[in-house]
This record gives structure tokens, sequence and C-alpha cells, in this order.
């Protein structure tokens, strides 16, 4: 891959701005698309180790890249470093020992979606969802472009057909009862079936990455697609696909049959709709096309805890939680407690004084609803606390490394 300027020979990288190849020593710039990516301008006397395999024929040769593979011991994750890219820390689990690992031929993507999102501006996106977030650790606040990382994520994307027939439960809400559940006079079954077309759907090909976290990746708008060209890496991570098709089409499955069990469930009314039984099949046509797509990755540790931060490399949609300061929350928590404690109780003093000096002139149902409103306001405000606690813990989980990645060391050899 040339990854250096042809003009003043210093290092060149892909600008998602300009959507050109820029040397920053020189000012030039280039069309990726036209850049000359002979494979005699690989570079690969850096580092000696060992022979890697050749690929004799010249048509399969031209469907393969040369990488510079890094290996991760801690978590097994591996990342391919292209360009001017250096790695010394595992974006994955956080473990400073990320080593040079081999230098490897990989298939060539068919297609790529170029950042379009640059640095600056992913950071930017991130700072637009922390602001007015008082609770978030000052060292959060401060998080700089260079601890940003971009990572070209495979994605096998597929098209096919879907048919399903399922099965759904509600509750319907009944007069006797005066409620939705509890009995069978409550509960209907309802039986929908149909086929759905499966158009241009984006599968995670990493194993290492979970398909929750890539799903809230998306949408790609893969109107942007282009056909791949290495020069588009320069400068940036990216990884590559290691699932199998076994795998893939399992994705898909789950993928299809989640979409349909969403939509039959909004064609009935009812509460606590679920799918109780289903069969289903899908097809996936052969036309299976292989795509980077470009994702922001943010790492740091907070409370002896890795996150990962998302950005949507070409959307700026941010995925994962923000930390956010526990004991402040817990202090804060405890003193609007108390607040409210001492305003409840002088309320209910203030109320009981008055019905004693009216003597009888108060009506008793209504100081004691007034009192049992005060008390019912407290519990729904200390239960709208607890709530909004558990949604921060819930979104902070899905920032911290072990939710996003999943941490199986590879089986070598």
């Amino acid at each position: 891959m040339v990854t250096l300027c042809p003009n003043c020979s210093a290092p060149i990288v892909f600008d998602p701005k300009t959507q050109r190849v820029v040397c920053h020593t020189c000012g030039s710039s280039f069309d990726p698309q036209k850049m000359d990516l002979s494979k005699e301008d690989v570079d690969l006397a850096q580092t000696d180790p060992g022979p890697i395999d050749e690929i004799e024929d010249k048509e399969v040769a031209a469907h393969f890249l040369d990488c510079y593979v890094y290996h991760c011991p801690s978590c097994g994750g591996e990342i391919i470093v292209n360009g001017t890219e250096s790695s010394t820390r595992c974006i994955y689990c956080g473990n400073p020992s990320v080593v040079f690992n081999r230098i490897s031929k990989q298939k060539a993507p068919d297609y790529i979606i170029p950042f379009s999102i640059t640095r600056e501006q992913a950071l930017e996106k991130l700072k637009e969802t922390l602001r007015g977030r008082y609770l978030i650790p000052k060292a959060i606040r401060e998080l700089r472009p260079d601890m940003m990382r971009g990572i070209y994520v495979p994605y096998w994307i597929v098209n096919g057909r879907h048919v399903e027939a399922a099965v759904i439960r509600s509750y319907m809400y009944h007069l006797k009862s005066g409620s939705y559940a509890g009995s069978d006079e409550n509960k209907y079954y309802y039986g929908r079936s149909g086929k759905m077309q499966i158009r241009n759907l984006p599968l995670d090909a990493s194993e290492i990455l979970s398909d929750d976290s890539s799903q809230r990746l998306e949408p790609y708008d893969l109107s942007a697609i282009v056909p791949f060209n290495e020069s588009y890496l320069l400068g940036f991570y990216s990884n590559a696909s290691d699932i199998t098709y076994t795998e893939l089409i399992d994705a898909a499955e789950i993928r299809a049959v989640g979409a349909f069990h969403e939509r039959a469930k909004d064609d009935i009314s009812g509460m606590e709709r679920q799918v109780v039984c289903w069969e289903y099949e899908t097809a996936i046509d052969k036309d299976i096309k292989y795509a980077l797509l470009p994702v922001w990755f943010v790492s740091y540790d907070f409370d002896g805890e890795h996150n990962v931060i998302m950005v949507n490399g070409q959307t700026g949609k941010v995925v994962g939680g923000i930390p956010w300061r526990k004991k402040l929350v817990t202090r804060a928590t405890w003193i609007l407690t108390a607040i409210f404690t001492f305003i409840l109780a002088s309320g209910v003093s203030w109320l009981l004084l008055a019905w004693k000096n009216s003597k009888g002139g108060l009506d008793p149902e209504a100081v004691m609803g007034l009192i049992a409103m005060l008390l019912m306001l407290g519990g729904l405000m200390i239960h709208l606390a607890n709530g909004k606690r558990k949604l921060m813990n819930i979104h902070l989980k899905l920032s911290q490394a072990s939710s996003i990645f999943h941490f199986t060391k590879k089986r070598q050899g």
C-alpha cells in the first residue's frame, strides 16, 4: 500500500472532511480512487515476522491486501494497522501490552463507506451529549481528539427473504377484574403470518464486537458506499471478518425474526404482548457483499473500569453510556431526601396543628387525604430518582468494554 506522498515522501492519510488522501507536509491531495496501489510499493521491511504465504495466482492475489496485524494477549483481539497509525494499547480491552504479531494477507472487501465525520467532529458530537450533565467527572469532560481512534468494522451486507407464522399473546382490559392481567378472562391469542424481503441488511462480521453494540450504531446510509480502495484505510485501523458462513446465516435469521416479531406485535392491541410460538424460514441470496463501515472509538479508564464509547463515522450517532460521580449522586440523594422529609414532616405537623386549633372545623378525611397525597408524592419522587439512577447504570454498563466486546481468545494454529 502506498503510504508516502509521491511529491515529498511524507506520510499521507485519508481526510474525511475533503474525502481525499492528503499530505500535511506539502499540502498535496489525491483522489483515493485514482491512486496507484501497486503491490510493489508495499514496504514489509520494517519488521521481520517470518515468511508469509505467497499467492501465485495474480487474479486471486488482487482480492487480497497486505496488513500489519497487532494482537492483544489479554482479550485475543486483533487490529489491522494501515498507513501511519500505530497501536500501543488495545482499543477493545485497554490492555497496554499490544504487540505486533505478523504480516498477513487478508481478503479485500468489495465495498467501503469512507469516514465522513472527522476526529474533531466526532469529539464534538460526543461533547454535545455531555452538555447539561453536571454529574459527569471532570476527566471525562476533558476528552481529547488524540483519545479517539477510527476503525473500519467489517460487515456482510445480505439480501434475501423471510417467511414466518407466529402466535402472539396479549392481555386486554377486563371490566370485572378492573385490570389487564391476572386471569384467563384477560388473555387473548392472535395469529400473524407473512413474508418479508431482506434488502441490504448489514451484519457485523467481527466476532469480538457484540451484535447488540453494532446494531446500536445503525443505521448507515448505504447509498454512500463506494468500491473498496486501500487509500481509504490510510491513517485508520481496520478489522477483518472472522465469522463463519453458518454464523452469518444465524445472525440474519435473528435480525429477521426480531423485525417480524416487532411488526406483528404492533399489529395487535392489548398489553404485555408476547410472541409465544413461531415457525419461520430465512433464505439468503448468494450475492453477499463484504464491506467496511466506519466507527470512531473513544477508550478511557474510570474507577478501574475500561470504557469505550463509539461514534458512527458516517452519521455521528453516539453509542454508549457516560460515567457519573456516584458518591456525589448518593450525597445529593441523601440531602434531597432529608430536605423532603423535613418539608413533609413540617406539612403534616402544620395540618395536625391546624386541625387541632380549628376545634373540628377541618374535615378529618380532607386532612388525611392531604397527608396521604404528600406521602404518595414523596414515594413517587423517590421512585423516579431510583429509576433514573438505574437507567444511568444501564447506559454506563453499555459503555464498559466487557459489554461492547466478546473477550474470547482466538484459537491459534
